[in-house]
């Protein structure tokens, strides 16, 4: 009987001692998915319009550093604008994983000049979003309101009642020190479930990065439009302009230099086998 009672007691006890593990576990999951809250997916937006000439190179420096530390299956994309027609809108480099190197050496080439084209840069990217399998976080760096005329309340309402369509948010960054465009900035972020940020030193910018990224929420399922299981084009290192990393070159000639090598000894151990 008392061997019994022993048996039964250990047996609790081991339950508990199970319960305990497993709600550890689950805690322990819980706290790393709240902690992984950086999005996979994001599109800087630069101005590069002529007013940007100061903000440019803290932007630049900004921007490096966060593409630096991007994790390899982390998307981000570099969209730059100005002048006041669409042809001066630029997706200098597309959404694809290891962008980093692309993003810094494409950020060396811009150049501040032109007007303000918010409007026509919101509609080119809401022509790209149709186009993405993703749905990218967007960052847009900007000093100014629309200066080319353009409707940009019309592009909005047409963003927001296509959600799940262009399944993005915004968020601003400015240098601007002037209350009616920090409003308009304010109310155009907030709109498409983004905030504004108010920097103008590449430290201050880069804090801002830092906070979006850190806030921001998976759209959908995080990372791929609709129920497609398909793989990327980018996630076999290629961009929508066939373009291809370096790593990845790198990848393909090691594999060109296996394969080469397995043939070969593939027709030694033939040869001799016909010599046997």
């Amino acid at each position: 009987m008392r061997l019994n009672q022993d048996i039964y007691r250990l047996l609790g006890l081991a339950f508990v001692l199970a319960a305990l593990s497993w709600a550890a576990i689950s805690m322990a999951d819980d706290k790393k998915k709240k902690g992984s809250s950086v999005d996979e997916n994001v599109l800087f937006v630069v101005d590069r319009s002529g007013s940007m000439t100061s903000q440019l190179p803290s932007i630049k420096a900004a921007v490096s550093k966060i593409v630096g530390s991007l994790k390899p299956n982390h998307r981000a994309g570099l969209l730059a604008f100005d002048g006041c027609t669409e042809d001066r809108v630029s997706m200098v480099v597309p959404m694809r994983k290891r962008a980093g190197r692309k993003i810094v050496a494409a950020l060396g080439t811009i150049r501040a000049q032109g007007a303000t084209a918010l409007a026509v840069a919101l509609t080119k990217t809401k022509a790209i979003m149709e186009t993405l399998k993703v749905c990218p976080r967007l960052v847009l760096f900007t000093d100014n309101q629309d200066t080319c005329g353009g409707n940009v309340q019309a592009i909005l309402d047409e963003f927001k009642s296509n959600r799940e369509k262009y399944c993005l948010e915004l968020d601003v960054v400015s240098s601007s020190e002037d209350e009616q465009v920090l409003k308009g900035l304010q109310d155009l972020a907030n709109e498409l479930g983004g905030d504004l940020y108010q920097a103008s030193e590449a430290e201050d910018v880069l804090n801002a990065i830092q906070k979006i990224l850190a806030k921001a929420k998976r759209s959908g399922d995080g990372s791929v439009r609709g129920t497609d299981k398909k793989k990327d084009d980018d996630d076999n290192g290629e961009d929508p302009n066939g373009d291809r990393d370096d790593d990845d070159d790198d990848d393909d000639d090691q594999k060109q230099k296996d394969k080469a090598k397995a043939k070969k000894e593939k027709d030694q151990d033939k040869d001799q086998e016909d010599e046997d």
